[in-house]
């Protein structure tokens, strides 16, 4: 089990990925209500299938949410089956941008929240997090409000209001 420590913000206008970032296309599936304690998904990343649980855990004052996290590999053909069963899915296009310190990660979203982007960065413990400086083309800071998180997103919710 790992701990995920991250913060997420909206990624502001007239803002574009620098040259040379790497991206893939994700899909995501959740098989657990979105009102459930623990997330339980499945998430396909080029040829790479997983599933991943997640429970959230007291942020403190770091300001970050976190999450305990266990993910391990599952065959493809396992994903196509629960990716079939889970209600609430999303698609999006996910590039890692480099940073002075941990990795961006900047999501756009295709589908019902076409055009949504936003970036996330993970830190390696309440303190990183905290002391974080965001870059100018982070905007608002949305960490832990839950119609920005993925499971609110993939539930087919209007999503959030910017």
């Amino acid at each position: 089990m790992t701990l995920e420590i991250e913060r997420k913000f909206q990624v502001v206008d007239n803002w574009d990925l620098p040259p040379g970032c790497t991206t893939v296309h994700v899909r995501q599936a959740y098989l657990t209500p979105q009102e459930a304690h623990t997330e339980v998904r499945v998430r396909a990343l080029a040829n790479t299938y997983v599933m991943t649980v997640k429970a959230t855990r007291d942020a403190g004052t770091s300001g970050a949410n976190v999450r305990e996290e266990v993910e391990f590999p599952i065959d493809e053909q396992v994903f196509h089956q629960l990716w079939e069963l889970a209600p609430d899915r999303l698609t999006k296009e996910r590039s890692t941008v480099p940073l002075d310190g941990p990795e961006a990660v900047v999501d756009v979203y295709t589908g019902a929240h076409a055009g949504l982007r936003v970036v996330e960065v993970e830190f390696a413990d309440a303190d990183q997090a905290r002391s974080f400086e965001p870059p100018c083309w982070f905007g608002l800071e949305i960490t832990g409000q839950a119609a920005w998180g993925n499971r609110s997103l993939a539930g087919g919710s209007e999503g959030p209001t910017a």
